[in-house]
Formats: structure tokens, sequence, C-alpha cells
């Protein structure tokens, strides 16, 4: 980190105690029955900062700013251990749409991808690539990985994805995905079209909470929509819970959707 990237990194977190210090006296004040001027009304406050966000507005005034940081090596090896999947075979994004679809998609990696007189594909034969003769994977690497975190290519071509059930059937994490999937609706980014998922996420963070569950919530590429995920320690991962409590997992998702 540079001296430029140091002193913005002390601005920021200058900012934050002081947002801090403010709500503090504006406490004292309220308080003391002593009035003042609110600043930003209610109504006039970013749909980011609106009391039924997925996110609190303490979380959303500190996530708003990006520390910039350099990826290194120590990060892709953290970021595995989360995302740990297969290592003999990963997916790639491509770097642009598909000319039939319209959509972009990943794709797993092969060594004889389009290779003539060797790929079925390229003879447009139709077949899967779990399924074909010739399949020749390309291993996940920490190089791979690192190329993912630093996000270097504007068309997102690095961007990876990992296959999470291992051969022996067990995985070490769990995605729920609140994503618009209905194809005649959402287009490239699978962008939700209505405010739903936000009532369908709260509910579900509500079920891991009262069962004890550690999750993480991310926000979604479109930024409509979100994923929630659970990970694996020792075998306890949040799907023991979906298995063991189905009736109430349902009721209280229900009860979200109202």
């Amino acid at each position: 980190m540079d001296n430029k990237d140091k002193i913005i990194q002390e601005q920021r977190e200058e900012i934050c105690l002081l947002n801090e210090e403010i709500k503090r006296l504006q406490l004292l004040l309220s308080q003391a029955g002593i009035p003042y001027g609110k600043g930003i009304q209610e109504k006039e406050r970013p749909a980011a900062l609106q009391k039924d966000s997925v996110m609190s507005e303490t979380e959303t005034v500190r996530e708003q700013f990006i520390i910039p940081e350099t990826i290194t090596q120590k990060h892709a090896q953290y970021f595995y251990s989360f995302f740990k999947g297969r290592k003999d075979v990963y997916s790639k994004r491509a770097g642009k749409p598909n000319p039939k679809t319209g959509k972009t998609g990943y794709y797993t990696q092969c060594w004889n991808y389009w290779k003539p007189g060797i790929c079925p594909k390229y003879e447009k034969k139709k077949i899967k690539c779990a399924d074909c003769p010739e399949q020749h994977y390309k291993e996940l690497t920490g190089k791979v990985i690192m190329q993912h975190l630093t996000g270097a290519r504007e068309d997102c071509s690095d961007v990876i994805g990992v296959y999470p059930m291992l051969p022996d059937e067990t995985c070490n994490f769990l995605v729920f995905d609140f994503d618009n999937h209905d194809d005649t609706t959402n287009g490239d980014d699978y962008a939700n079209t209505d405010e739903l998922w936000r009532e369908e996420v709260n509910a579900l963070r509500e079920i891991c909470r009262i069962y004890g569950v550690d999750i993480l919530t991310e926000r979604s590429r479109s930024g409509k929509g979100a994923h929630i995920l659970g990970f694996s320690d020792g075998g306890n991962i949040a799907l023991v819970f979906a298995l063991k409590y189905p009736e109430r997992v349902d009721h209280l998702i229900l009860n979200g959707r109202k």
C-alpha cells in the first residue's frame, strides 16, 4: 500500500469515527430534549439506507468504502479455505454473451476444448463434458484463484466457478440463490424484477440466527438479488438444519413472504 492509499484509508476511517460521534451527540441532544436538524429526511435517504434493506444502516455505511489492498497468495489460500471444491476441474466465465441466448455463462475448462479432430463440440456433436471420452480437465491452481481475485480483465473472463460437490458426494459449503432464474425476464445478469427477494433473504437469515447457523450474505452482480452462504465445519453445514427441520424452514419462509 503506497502513501496515497494509506492517506485515503485513514480519511475513510476518520469519517466512520465522525459518523459514530455524530450519532452519540444526537442521542445526547434527544435525551436532553434539545431539538436539532437531522439533515437528510427519511424519504430522501438512498434506497441502500432504508429500514427494509437487507443490510443494517451501520453495515451499509461501513461497507460503502472499499479499502484498497494488494491481493497476495495468503488471500488466495484464505479464499479457497472457504470455497473449497474439486481441484481437478473448474469453470470460467465467458468473455462475451452467447449469441443465441444473449446470456453469459460459465464453461468447464478442458485442455482439449474446441480442438479440431478431438473436441466433439468442435464437430457440433451434442455431448456433455462429463460424458466426453476426450475430456482432459484443467486443474484449479493458485494462479487461477489469484487471477479471479485480482480481476484484471474488463470482460470478467478471469472469473471462475468451482465444483463444490466432491467425488465422495460431500461438500464444504452451501449456497442459497435468490437471483431471478426466469429466462423470460432475467436478462444477462439474473436481476429480480421485484423486491420480494429481500423478504426471502431476511426470512432465511432469521431462521439461521434462531438455530445458530453461521452464514454470510452477499449482494448479486446485478444488485437486485443475493446469495446466502453456509460453510461446513467438520460436516456441520447448513444443509443439516434444512434436512432436520424442513417444516420449520417452510413455515418461516412462507411467513417471511406473507
